[in-house]
């Protein structure tokens, strides 16, 4: 007598197998597990090679629905993901981890990176069907392509925003941006100017110059930093530099 599956398991045989046709089962079926979400009402679906894998994931979700944990597969592509994900960035309702609104540079930085990179490889798949795998191919098709580590690595930070969002939202289950193998930057840092230098450096300077180099020597701001700077940033009496905008 074979042996009864559990409730919510379901055999399931490849499309070109014979039992499809009436026949005998002539490939290595697998296992496809369902829980009902009534939050969502949709059925959740998942596919193992093996029975005890579909039992152990099946007993998961369903203590998962029960705390709230799973949702049913968003039907969201990447590419939808990225519009919302950047209007809700440029509207301020999406932040960063800090709670900090993005940077107007780092937006145009990451819209660039989705719609040059990512949404034209990736932008017809699910959200939610995006595996590490598939970012891992991309991420070495860049790299054999002769791509920069710098712009690898930027094409992944927009992804990751969105997936930490969208698994905060439990819209996914998983984030596949993490534990990708990435290219680590080359080159080593610019040569910091020790003190002497910097007033070196600075005497030689045209005077209406010298405010502004001193301000990037000493305080560290950078170009975008001070270019955004007003007067009323700068409180002379306290010796504090307040830096609320870039440019």
């Amino acid at each position: 007598m074979a042996a009864r599956r559990p409730e919510g398991i379901v055999l399931r045989h490849r499309s070109r197998c014979a039992s499809a046709y009436g026949g005998t089962c002539d490939c290595r079926p697998g296992y496809q597990a369902q829980v009902f979400s009534a939050r969502d009402r949709k059925t959740i679906r998942k596919t193992f090679r093996t029975l005890s894998d579909a039992r152990a994931w099946r007993a998961e979700a369903r203590s998962a629905l029960r705390a709230g944990t799973l949702r049913a597969p968003t039907r969201i592509t990447v590419a939808e993901a990225a519009d919302e994900w950047i209007s809700g960035a440029k509207a301020r309702v999406i932040r960063t981890r800090s709670g900090t609104p993005y940077k107007p540079s780092a937006l145009r930085s990451y819209e660039r990176s989705l719609r040059t990179r990512v949404v034209p490889a990736l932008g017809h798949l699910r959200l939610s069907s995006v595996s590490r795998a598939s970012l891992q191919d991309l991420v070495d098709e860049m790299v054999g392509a002769g791509k920069s580590p710098s712009t690898v690595r930027n094409t992944i930070l927009p992804l990751r925003a969105i997936y930490r969002r969208a698994v905060a939202r439990a819209d996914v289950m998983t984030n596949p941006t993490l534990g990708l193998s990435l290219p680590a930057p080359r080159g080593t840092r610019d040569r910091i100017a020790a003190p002497a230098e910097a007033a070196e450096l600075l005497e030689v300077l045209e005077r209406p110059d010298q405010a502004v180099w001193a301000t990037a020597l000493y305080a560290g701001l950078r170009r975008g930093e001070i270019r955004g700077l007003r007067a009323k940033d700068v409180d002379f009496g306290a010796g504090v530099i307040r830096i609320e905008q870039s440019w």
